[in-house]
């Protein structure tokens, strides 16, 4: 029998939708958590009532309420720190606030323990529930050069049981305490995207990471932006390319490695930036565009950490823009 303490952490921001549903599913687990550990990265009041409601009626339920918002990096190193220093737990089951296990997942996974050696973080397959599709792409391994993220396997029929990955998204991946006390916990200074790829990959430079096929957590699918990204996401566009840079600098094995990594990444900014400058859709918004794509090379060749761009900020500066285009 299993005795083992999980504690499960999740992020949330203005989301309390998605978030009660993911709460729901870490309570009705066939294998009981020992808490369920939430930060909110200063929602606005709507939001903040609504899970003060959910914290109350919830024993299983403690929320860190943070005055700023510092991404889901920061959200994610607070609340695994906090369940590090509070719980000492076997296990750091961690997702998104848009993520639902199945009953059994968590069940399923532990079902595995046994079997594996040097165990850094076990993984469900995630079931993507509006496109009926599963999101394969989330297990990863990583290229070479440290620039790309390669899809383990493409298609869940072609999964093996279990499967070793270098990395996973923050979609229900369960970390040993042995994994954290060997790497550490989640980079709050990524602020987002990344964070995940970074976190997993650092784990399974000491340990493994392992996919189980019959653990199975639905997470939404992100809204189809179509060919054309709108400028109020470019903000997300810098924060990649940023973190990347960071992420070379992290383990790249030798400078030579590094210098030439770096230039395969700056080639692919540098097309882009092309692109703004030829492209009839970047008409009114050149400038804008051009001043993200050079500031994610500066800044990741710095190595500048942090909420470099205020998405909250640069978003109203594209309504500026908007405005002045009269749309």
């Amino acid at each position: 029998m299993i005795n083992d303490k999980v504690v499960a952490v999740t992020v949330t921001y203005n989301r309390v939708g998605t978030l009660a549903k993911t709460i729901e599913a870490l309570k009705e687990q066939s294998y009981k958590l020992e808490k369920i550990i939430v930060v909110d990265n200063n929602s606005n009041d709507e939001h903040k009532n609504k899970l003060k409601d959910i914290e109350k009626s919830n024993d299983l339920v403690h929320v860190i309420w943070r005055e700023d918002n510092l991404g889901g990096a920061g959200g994610f190193h607070y609340g695994v720190k906090y369940a590090l220093e509070k719980y000492d737990s076997d296990w750091y089951w961690i997702m998104d606030d848009d993520a639902y296990p199945t009953k059994k997942c968590l069940e399923e996974l532990l079902k595995e323990k046994e079997n594996l050696d040097n165990i850094g973080f076990l993984a469900p397959a995630i079931y993507g529930i509006d496109n009926k599709e599963y999101q394969m792409y989330h297990h990863k391994l990583i290229s070479e050069n440290k620039v790309n993220d390669i899809t383990a396997v493409e298609k869940y029929e072609d999964l093996d049981k279990v499967i070793e990955i270098e990395a996973n998204a923050f979609v229900g991946p369960l970390f040993s305490k042995e994994a954290v006390k060997a790497v550490g916990i989640p980079d709050k200074g990524l602020f987002i995207y990344g964070d995940d790829t970074e976190y997993t990959y650092r784990v399974s430079r000491k340990l493994k990471g392992y996919v189980i096929k019959n653990s199975i957590i639905n997470h939404q699918d992100p809204p189809y932006q179509g060919k054309v990204v709108a400028p109020e996401s470019w903000w997300k566009e810098y924060y990649m390319f940023r973190n990347r840079f960071l992420f070379i600098d992290e383990f790249c094995e030798s400078d030579k490695q590094k210098k030439e990594s770096i230039s395969v990444l700056k080639r692919e900014i540098h097309r882009r930036i092309l692109a703004t400058l030829i492209k009839s859709h970047y008409k009114g918004f050149r400038k804008l565009r051009l001043r993200i794509l050079k500031q994610s090379i500066k800044d990741g060749l710095n190595l500048n950490t942090g909420k470099t761009i205020d998405p909250a900020t640069y978003i109203k500066e594209v309504k500026k823009i908007r405005k002045k285009l009269g749309e």
